[in-house]
């Protein structure tokens, strides 16, 4: 559960990157209802917030659907809570079918580099140090205004766990599943299962 002070907060300063795992009810394909953020809205749905789960935090490497470096200012009409709520071919939808009905379902969604796109991971400036320690510090902002203890940070592949655990050297539970667009999601139940085996390992460690 979260406070409605501190989802509008998380709303206005982390909007455009950010997200949570939460979805309409996919319908009749499994992209269907994927991009509809009127769950987002509190005054339809005030039963949102008892949902969310700031205390598990999920985190990608970087923004899809772009090409290149992304002007903010190309984003100040963009819809809050759009990241990881679009259509293919992104496989937001294998995210939202893993996590439905699980004790994970609700956690905040975001990416450990902003503003650059996922085309692009590869490139240079992902690893430059002024890059890398200016996303840390948003990072470590959108952890604090979750104003919550962070349980378990999950992530989705490799290259983000590896980056997780140099950003934050340990301080947190991170566990590493596989990437909604990687091979083990060409089936989305496969992806699940996949998923949901990695986080039984965690659980039984605790």
């Amino acid at each position: 559960m979260i406070e409605k002070e501190v989802f509008e907060k998380i709303r206005k300063e982390h909007g455009i990157y950010a997200s949570w795992a939460v979805w309409k009810d996919e319908g009749s394909t499994p992209t269907s209802n994927i991009n509809n953020l009127s769950i987002f809205d509190l005054d339809n749905n005030p039963q949102l917030l008892k949902v969310l789960k700031p205390s598990i935090v999920m985190v990608a490497l970087n923004w899809g659907g772009h090409d290149g470096v992304i002007n903010k200012n190309q984003l100040k009409n963009v819809q809050p809570f759009t990241n990881f709520h679009s259509t293919l071919p992104y496989k937001d939808y294998n995210i939202r079918y893993a996590f439905k009905n699980t004790e994970f379902y609700g956690a905040y969604m975001t990416d450990i580099i902003k503003f650059y796109s996922a085309t692009n991971a590869n490139k240079n400036y992902l690893n430059d140090p002024k890059i890398l320690e200016d996303n840390k510090k948003i990072f470590e902002a959108e952890l604090n205004d979750l104003n919550c203890k962070n349980e378990l940070i999950i992530a989705f592949g490799g290259e983000t766990f590896e980056r997780l655990n140099l950003t934050l050297r340990n301080k947190f539970n991170i566990i590493q599943i596989p990437h909604f667009c990687s091979r083990q999601a060409n089936k989305k139940e496969n992806y699940r299962r996949e998923v949901l085996e990695k986080l039984k390992i965690w659980k039984n460690k605790k």
